[in-house]
């Protein structure tokens, strides 16, 4: 590279227009390996890649999302392989773990959290909803050294249904170590940490685990909870509402710092679960965090204080 060239602005690729013509190379060339690597030879074409059999899996939706990300090196690798995998997965079936049934598929059975923006395009993936901004995987373990196979429809149905399915990859879930509860006398919430990327798939389950560590369930105004790191899961089963608000504005500032100091962050968000589903309780804009102490979460605690329910 000449001393020029520092200034020069990058050549941008002529068929994935929002990334440079380096970084389109080095996505069709990561995205054809891991292509190959589970389904055998693969054409690369400018704006997609073709399998053996004439599948076809787009490029420009990742791409898109690399130049939303600005992602680089490490990052832009991960997004890369994180996509192609779900996609490919959503696209094969896993037929070695299915043929000695369900009930021993199912003994495999996994659950997985992503923004929704991770996820590949397409209708092929199953997925569903848990609260603003993080969806529901469902998958398969498939041994120590190869990746979860995220389930497609048509294997969700060969299994029994999403809620069967969902109900198997939880079960683990709600099994606590003791070891990983975390409490403080000055913080109104407790917090589970652990090593392990399940830690904060227990919100999934997150009344049945409060049951277990607390001999309690929530009651009708429902519980605060955060997962701000794939090793967290805080929570705090709202009573008075003056103390919700404090414990609140305590998880907050404890989310936002787990999120931005952690190993493997997961989401920022202070969220609410009751009856009525999971909700965000707090607002991000512009880099600042924020809730409302007029949050139905708040107002719920405030009504059931007044009428002694």
């Amino acid at each position: 590279m000449g001393f020029l060239d520092l200034f020069r602005t990058p050549a941008m690729d002529a068929d994935l227009t929002m990334l440079t013509e380096k970084q389109a190379g080095r996505l069709r060339e990561v995205g054809a390996k891991i292509v190959e690597d589970r389904l055998g030879p693969v054409t690369v074409h400018p704006r997609h890649l073709e399998g053996p059999r004439g599948e076809r899996l787009e490029l420009e939706p990742l791409a898109t999302r690399l130049a939303e990300l600005g992602a680089e090196g490490d990052d832009f690798l991960g997004v890369v392989m994180l996509h192609f995998t779900l996609l490919l997965d959503a696209m094969t079936t896993p037929r070695a773990l299915e043929a000695d049934g369900s009930e021993r598929a199912l003994e495999h059975a996994v659950v997985g959290l992503y923004p929704p923006e991770d996820l590949p395009a397409g209708p092929t993936l199953a997925w569903r909803e848990f609260a603003p901004g993080l969806v529901q995987v469902l998958a398969l373990e498939q041994g120590a050294d190869e990746p979860d196979h995220a389930l497609n429809q048509e294997s969700l149905d060969r299994l029994g249904g999403w809620d069967r399915v969902q109900e198997a990859a939880a079960a683990s879930l709600r099994q606590v170590p003791e070891d990983q509860v975390t409490r403080d006398d000055d913080l109104l919430f407790t917090a589970l940490v652990g090593l392990g990327s399940e830690t904060a798939l227990r919100a999934v389950v997150g009344a049945d685990v409060i049951e277990q560590v607390e001999g309690r369930r929530p009651g009708p105004a429902g519980y605060l909870f955060s997962i701000p790191d794939r090793g967290v899961f805080a929570w705090y089963t709202i009573g008075a509402a003056d103390e919700a608000v404090e414990a609140a504005q305590q998880m907050v500032g404890w989310t936002i710092e787990g999120y931005q100091k952690g190993r493997n962050a997961m989401d920022p968000n202070l969220f609410w679960a009751s009856e009525a589903g999971i909700q965000a309780v707090t607002e991000i804009e512009d880099g600042s965090v924020a809730f409302d102490p007029r949050h139905p979460a708040f107002e719920t605690a405030r009504h059931l204080e007044a009428t002694g329910d």
